[in-house]
């Protein structure tokens, strides 16, 4: 009779159950709370409830069954790497370690029969959970098809996790080292975009593009970033118009990346099963169990903590030092006393010794080379980064990102920009060591759909307020442009009676006994449809609303006022859009709407706060604009000086 190779054993597998049961009891109960414990008391089958009503209602059941799904990849991610702690938690103990190896079965029987143990029950435990979840599909509420896509998220994501897992557990041979080694390999690669694009951001001028690109190789970020529901919308024409509504059926962003991942994880499973049969079981409580990994964990801790102990040093310490060169060796410095801290540390927790200084340096010097090469070719910008500006025939369209932005498309504004955007690469000695500097962004959309997105600061000191030809200076009429004016006075929808909500005028001034008065004014539909219709529209068509002053000279306390506008606006699916509006002096049909219609009487800023005004003669950025989530200005008064 053939002998056979068995790669699953009972008793083990019996006596893992007998002994670890409590892990699968608490996953089932976690995810018992999160799941139908969230959706079933949702369930309120006896009130009646108008059509329209039960279609919200429906919708909200739906979407609230996918986000539950999401936050169970999140549960996923935790019970993922705690499985794996306990099946193979004997291979970090020289006593379970023989013993284990001591027993008449192969490595491979060892490794699949720990494998399916772990995994099994919790799949086991997800179908017990949709089950109980099924109330929610009998009811007629919720669509059969999202619970299939519970059952799916879940399923898969505790495949792909635990598989990870387990991938890390043959890497190391210290439990604790475990989790860690998990949370830094399953985030690696966003953290180190994100921290390289910080060094670029603070050494190259103009760089921006903090947004990463990828995520989908961290599978904890992604998990926390994407898989929302999404309700699919359909276009339809009511009384003449054309409506965008929800047609309560969902989907799920980025769903298929959970299958990417599943194959992925039992891709890593297989590679584990293959680093196990080769693994030296006498490393157990060993950092790294690999040895050619051993290289690999030096150097990334190395450069890894080295950028990251020089980011937070210098941002949170450091970050008034000037820019430009001393900002970059000051950057330079924490980041090579970071690697060293980074590098001799590696070599302790591998060696299990506190001297590892004698004969070691030759690899930190090679690894501070490579750091200071990298940070002196972006300071001296070896790519043309900062040189880049692409042609006008080529650019689509410009956004100028400066409080209230604006997206141009007119050749002309294009022109403006890119001759604006020359200038403060011109000026970058002086722009990026200043002391006090306002923003601008600039995103090109080219023809061809690439971008090119550039963040600058820009000089605010008193050298440059003083100079007309100043980046400050000239940034007036850029942003100012009719173009740009125009795209900040308009409005997402029409503004009339129906779709006005909440209208209100409010003024302000100081007297000059020093007592501050408030005048607050609450306008009809029909007069907030007339004021902007047929005063502020046309006023700023002439570029007379809506002006940005980058620098708070006399041209602007003598125009500017302090009587705002406000409104929301209402569309047909009940979505709110706020907009106001400050008044000018030279707006002359709004203000005199303001003075035959209210109790108003429009001051300058010059004469409502002329205390201000004084002292603002010293320091000319007393008034700062800042901006709500709705990018409307609000006006932050500070001490003077």
């Amino acid at each position: 009779m053939k002998s056979k190779t068995a790669f699953f054993n009972k008793g083990i597998c019996l006596n893992y159950l007998k002994r670890y049961w409590p892990f699968w009891l608490g996953y089932l109960v976690i995810a018992l709370m999160i799941i139908p414990g969230n959706i079933l008391p949702m369930l309120n089958l006896d009130v009646k409830r108008a059509e329209q009503d039960m279609f919200w209602y429906i919708m909200d059941m739906n979407r609230t069954v996918l986000h539950r799904g999401r936050d169970a990849l999140a549960l996923s991610a935790v019970f993922g790497v705690i499985a794996a702690m306990v099946m193979y938690s004997f291979m970090y103990n020289n006593r379970s370690v023989s013993m284990m190896c001591s027993l008449p079965v192969r490595r491979e029987t060892l490794f699949v029969t720990a494998f399916i143990t772990g995994l099994v029950p919790m799949l086991i435990i997800d179908l017990v959970v949709v089950a109980a979840t099924l109330p929610a599909v009998t009811s007629g509420v919720v669509d059969a098809i999202n619970l299939w896509r519970l059952l799916g998220m879940l399923v898969l994501s505790n495949i792909a996790f635990y598989c990870f897992g387990v991938f890390c557990a043959v890497l190391t041979g210290n439990i604790v080292v475990l989790p860690v080694v998990y949370l830094i390999l399953n985030t690696a690669v966003v953290l180190a975009e994100q921290t390289v694009r910080s060094v670029l951001e603070i050494v190259i001028y103009g760089f921006t593009e903090l947004r990463g690109h990828l995520t989908a190789f961290s599978p904890i970020v992604a998990v926390s970033d994407w898989f929302y529901a999404r309700s699919e919308t359909e276009t339809v024409i009511e009384n003449g118009v054309k409506v965008v509504r929800d047609t309560g059926v969902f989907s799920i962003e980025h769903y298929y990346v959970l299958f990417i991942y599943c194959a992925v994880g039992l891709a890593l499973a297989g590679l584990a099963l293959y680093i196990y049969r080769r693994r030296d079981m006498e490393c157990a409580g060993d950092v790294v169990a690999v040895p050619i990994l051993k290289p690999i964990f030096k150097y990334c801790l190395c450069f890894g903590f080295g950028i990251c102990f020089g980011l937070v040093v210098f941002s949170n310490v450091f970050y008034r030092v000037p820019g430009g060169m001393p900002t970059t060796l000051v950057l330079l410095a924490f980041i090579l006393v970071g690697a060293f801290i980074g590098y001799f540390a590696a070599e302790m927790l591998m060696q299990k010794t506190l001297r590892v200084f004698r004969g070691k340096w030759a690899g930190y010097i090679v690894s501070a080379a490579v750091i200071t090469a990298f940070v002196f070719a972006a300071e001296y910008d070896m790519t043309g980064y900062e040189k880049r500006i692409p042609d006008i025939d080529d650019v689509k369209h410009v956004t100028i990102g400066y409080y209230e932005g604006a997206t141009l498309e007119k050749p002309e504004s294009i022109e403006a920009v890119i001759d604006y955007h020359k200038l403060l690469i011109e000026n970058k000695s002086v722009n990026e060591t200043a002391d006090i500097t306002d923003r601008i962004n600039i995103k090109y959309t080219l023809a061809d759909g690439s971008r090119v997105d550039r963040y600058y600061p820009i000089s605010k000191d008193d050298a440059q307020l003083a100079d007309e030809n100043s980046c400050i200076n000239v940034l007036f009429p850029v942003v100012n442009l009719q173009e740009a004016i125009d795209k900040r006075a308009s409005t997402t929808i029409p503004v009339t009676e129906d779709s006005v909500q909440n209208g209100n005028l409010n003024s302000w001034y100081v007297d000059e006994k020093g007592e501050y008065h408030h005048t607050d004014i609450e306008l009809t539909e029909e007069q907030v449809t007339e004021l902007y219709n047929d005063c502020i529209l046309p006023d700023a068509s002439e570029g007379k609303l809506k002006r940005i002053f980058p620098v708070n000279n006399d041209e602007y306390y003598n125009c500017a006022t302090t009587a705002t506008l406000s409104f929301e606006l209402m569309d047909d699916e009940h979505e709110f859009y706020y907009y106001d509006f400050v008044i000018y002096m030279d707006a002359e049909r709004t203000a005199n709407w303001i003075t035959e219609n209210t109790e108003i009487q429009l001051l300058p800023l010059k004469e409502a706060d002329w205390q201000n005004y004084e002292n603002d003669s010293v320091y000319m950025n007393y008034y700062k604009p800042v901006y709500s989530s709705y990018y409307s200005p609000v006006y932050e008064t500070r001490a003077a000086g």
